[in-house]
């Protein structure tokens, strides 16, 4: 082991040796603490509810809040959303790239057209290295009231992809060439982008190693942790083998963290028509029909979120041009990995047929000793600039501010993900913008974000959290985000509890997209009742930018969109068929919508900034962690007797209630309701991830996405 090598290990592993050791005899101490949470939220939710009746009787909102909502509303536009989405979907624009400069030139200057800001004649754009004192005085000054919008880079490590990555089918015993993968997706003129991101969009996967290896192959169905312990118990080994995996069940990151723990050579990784549900195997198919294009192809990052998101190379500390940088970082997998088609995947397939033992679906689990599998990915990693761009409106009061944010980076086009949200959030931004002409000025500070290297690892929001956390911390009341608007027709929510309430009041005042009779909220209620679902709104795991907001610093956050279900036209994710063909033909034609969606935002967003009390319901979350504890699997070695005199001593305290809130001000409450959920933060993390500080809620270890309730409990082995 080099010296480098030695000093990247030791850096990370201090972090979890730190809490390791303390760990296992504080878990009892830690869950103690959670109850003592929970009865303390029951006796600030009962002062609460008084106040705010107190409060209403002064009008939360002024007399005109009816009259600035409608006026706010009726200010969205469908055409303008769309015309949003056709200026950053033109071209393919992944993050580092040109392309990618380029949208964040296109998003500083609309947005300062959109908050009617003169650029200064020397210079249209203010862009700085982030770290340096021009780039934070532009986010902590409080000395003016002017609106302002500016650019920060950060240098994180990025993965560009070269032309020479490849995969053979060959004769185990000639070297005989079988089948050899086009690695290419079909182009088509009713798709005009198609054709350029047919040519230019080659196929590989964010953060995966560059290399060749060669060995028999193996198919691991989903790739879950159950799947590989089941190959095991089956005597199959996956050892110096190339691993083949469908996409589904769990982040395909701990697809390839798996592989590589049950020591296999290489992944390849397919999406499989049979998960398209109705629309599997229909005679028409993309661009002609709402069937899968059977050449698509998923990309996406495998770096392990599940241990660390953002920057590989700077965990817990902002990547500035002058970071110290670790060598070899633990997040990133050791072996290649290359996402492939179904058209490219079912030869590879059929070549283990008959061998080894068949699975439920119908595949063999080979490996075949007529064939083997040779994988070339041809990637490189280079620190590279990322671009974050911001447009901050001054609010009456300067130390509350609501973040609300998308990313702006796509893996080709993007025209759901990420360019829908992004045409929702600059409609919200020209919303406020017309009010702030009107003569408007919020009560709170209203910052927007435009997130840079999200695809890739959430890299610019989680550059941003480990850059301002001081500043978070102090300031931030809620972060509220957009990522893929609309990519189906199930509407989807998910919230931190205390959210839970504002969401749905705000979901009965806009009008359903798809039944004008309706509202956001009844389609939510009916959504619920069709799929079973313990919640209308679910909590928050990982997989897009309120991570780090939610998960290292303890921000009450949101997220919200259309998502694609079984019964909706195939959305062809991460694909160059995500385009605003797709969207205007079977996505969201007329971007319904999007409209709806953006007003909802909207207006989730007018009420953090104009609420005298912040619409944090501390009731709603209590509720929820009643039921986090009523799931949780009994745990032996847990000191009850000590847990029940911990309840019974802090139960008392209810009783200590002053019957008068003559004497509490609101500023007090407010700042009590914005430091609430960080309360849940502990600064030593979780056992072996201790970049995830959330006891509460935290992405799974072997899901990736999915959220885990009390993590510190449900994942500690006895």
């Amino acid at each position: 082991m080099t010296k480098i090598e030695k000093q990247t290990t030791e850096y990370y592993d201090d972090k979890l040796k730190s809490h390791h050791k303390t760990f296992s005899k504080s878990i009892i101490i830690r869950f103690i603490l959670i109850i003592t949470s929970l009865i303390l939220t029951y006796l600030l939710t009962l002062y609460l509810s008084n106040l705010i009746q107190f409060i209403n009787q002064f009008h939360i909102f002024n007399n005109n809040s009816s009259k600035i909502d409608q006026m706010f509303l009726n200010s969205f536009s469908s055409k303008s959303i769309q015309s949003t989405i056709k200026k950053y979907t033109s071209t393919a624009h992944s993050s580092g790239t040109k392309e990618d400069e380029q949208t964040s030139i296109i998003t500083q200057y609309s947005w300062q057209n959109l908050l009617h800001l003169k650029p200064s004649k020397k210079n249209t754009s203010k862009v700085f290295d982030a770290g340096t004192k021009a780039s934070k005085k532009m986010l902590y000054s409080t000395n003016s009231n002017e609106p302002r919008v500016w650019t920060d880079k950060y240098y994180p490590l990025m993965t560009f992809p070269g032309n020479g990555s490849s995969i053979t089918l060959q004769n185990s015993n000639t070297n005989e060439i079988i089948y050899k993968a086009k690695l290419l997706e079909n182009p088509y003129t009713k798709d005009p982008t198609s054709i350029n991101g047919s040519i230019n969009s080659p196929a590989f996967h964010g953060y995966s190693k560059s290399g060749k290896v060669q060995g028999e192959l193996i198919y691991a169905n989903y790739g879950t942790i159950e799947d590989f312990e089941k190959l095991k118990s089956l005597g199959i080994s996956v050892e110096d083998k190339i691993v083949i995996m469908r996409y589904g069940k769990n982040f395909r990151g701990l697809k390839v963290i798996l592989a590589e723990r049950f020591k296999a050579k290489g992944v390849l990784i397919y999406t499989d028509p049979k998960d398209d549900g109705e629309y599997n195997n229909q005679s028409k198919t993309y661009p002609n029909g709402p069937g899968r294009e059977l050449s698509s192809i998923q990309r996406g990052s495998v770096e392990n979120l599940s241990l660390y998101p953002g920057d590989p190379l700077t965990p817990f500390k902002p990547a500035y041009k002058s970071s110290d940088r670790i060598e070899n970082p633990l997040s990133i997998p050791k072996i290649p990995s290359i996402p492939i088609s179904w058209n490219d995947a079912k030869p590879l397939l059929n070549s283990l047929k008959g061998f080894g033992i068949e699975f439920d679906n119908g595949y063999f689990t080979g490996p075949s000793n007529l064939t083997k599998v040779e994988i070339v990915n041809d990637v490189t990693h280079n620190v590279t600039a990322i671009w974050n761009t911001y447009a901050l409106i001054p609010g009456k009061i300067k130390d509350e501010v609501v973040i609300i944010g998308n990313h702006r980076d796509a893996w080709i086009f993007g025209a759901a993900d990420p360019n829908s949200g992004t045409g929702v959030i600059t409609e919200v931004l020209k919303s406020f913008g017309k009010l702030l002409k009107k003569g408007w000025r919020p009560r709170r500070t209203i910052l927007f974000t435009s997130w840079d290297g999200e695809e890739l690892g959430l890299v610019g929001s989680t550059e941003f959290v480990e850059d301002h956390q001081k500043w978070i911390k102090e300031n931030v009341v809620v972060y509220l985000n957009i990522d893929v608007a609309v990519a189906g027709s199930n509407l989807e929510i998910g919230a931190s509890p205390s959210l839970i309430p504002i969401l749905l009041e705000t979901s009965k005042q806009i009008q359903d997209p798809d039944n004008p009779s309706i509202t956001l909220y009844d389609r939510l209620i009916s959504q619920q009742l069709v799929d079973k679902k313990n919640s209308i709104i679910g909590p928050l795991g990982s997989g897009s930018d309120y991570t780090p907001f939610l998960q290292h610093l303890g921000i009450a956050s949101s997220d919200m969109g259309f998502a694609a279900k079984l019964n909706d036209p195939v959305y062809h994710y991460h694909s160059i068929y995500d385009s605003t063909y797709w969207m205007e033909t079977y996505g969201d034609p007329g971007y319904a919508r999007h409209l709806s969606i953006a007003r909802l935002l909207g207006l989730v967003t007018l009420r953090f900034t104009e609420s005298k009390i912040l619409p944090i319901d501390l009731l709603s979350y209590s509720e929820a962690l009643k039921t986090y504890l009523k799931d949780l699997p009994k745990l032996t070695g847990l000191d009850i007797i000590k847990l029940k005199k911990t309840i019974e001593k802090l139960s008392k305290s209810i009783l200590n209630l002053p019957n008068s809130i003559n004497s509490y001000k609101i500023k007090k409450h407010n700042n009590l309701l914005k430091k609430f959920e960080q309360g849940f933060i502990d600064k030593d993390g979780l056992k072996g991830r201790p970049w995830y500080r959330n006891l509460i809620i935290a992405p799974g270890t072997n899901l990736g996405y999915g959220a885990t309730p009390l993590p510190g409990l449900n994942e500690v082995k006895f």
